[in-house]
């Protein structure tokens, strides 16, 4: 489709919120799709330390959820958060059929990335997971010189792997959650909804 004759016209301002609105009469599947996207200049890019963090909160994020919204996404919803290291934040999918089940979906997912459940049990094995993850990333096989290429190619400007392994083994709960509670102070959102959407 070629691109918008008119750009989408302001619908609401208050205070920091500012939101616009264009509809389109052609998409064709009755699904919704949401992306939020969390952002706080007072991080910076935290380097090897600030991603491990940001690493760590996410999937801790996605360790509490998984219970809770297993009917959803037996229910053909999806969801996931990641971090947004350029961007010195996370970003938050969902995703399905269309109708209020999206937006509680939603509201789901940004509750407990905004207060996470800090277990340390559920810490320990998310941080395991990730530096066995990481750790296997120097394993590329003699065949996946391509993939490797790729990768490091979006990795550019990212602090090495190796770095961030290193400090992900020496980050603690408490420094995952201070970290988290900087990300939120004086944070700024972006929310981009898609799909068979009503005003």
């Amino acid at each position: 489709r070629g691109p918008a004759s008119s750009a989408p016209p302001r619908r609401r301002t208050q205070g920091r919120l500012v939101s616009w609105w264009k509809t389109d009469a052609t998409f064709g599947q009755p699904k919704a799709y949401a992306h939020c996207r969390v952002a706080s200049e007072a991080l910076g890019r935290g380097g090897a330390r600030g991603r491990a963090c940001a690493l760590l909160w996410v999937n801790l994020a996605l360790e509490n959820l998984e219970k809770p919204l297993y009917d959803a996404t037996c229910a053909g919803l999806s969801y996931d958060v990641s971090d947004a290291f350029f961007e010195c934040g996370v970003d938050v999918y969902v995703g399905g059929l269309a109708g209020g089940a999206v937006w509680r979906l939603l509201d789901a997912v940004c509750e407990e990335v905004a207060a996470p459940t800090w277990d340390g049990d559920a810490f320990e094995r998310v941080r395991d997971r990730l530096v066995r993850a990481l750790r296997n990333v120097d394993k590329a096989r003699a065949d996946s010189h391509s993939s490797r290429w790729r990768r490091e190619l979006c990795d550019e400007g990212r602090p090495p792997v190796g770095d961030v392994r290193d400090a992900m083994g020496a980050v603690t709960i408490d420094d995952v959650r201070a970290h988290a509670s900087r990300a939120l102070k004086g944070c700024r959102a972006l929310l981009h909804v898609h799909g068979a959407v009503d005003e």
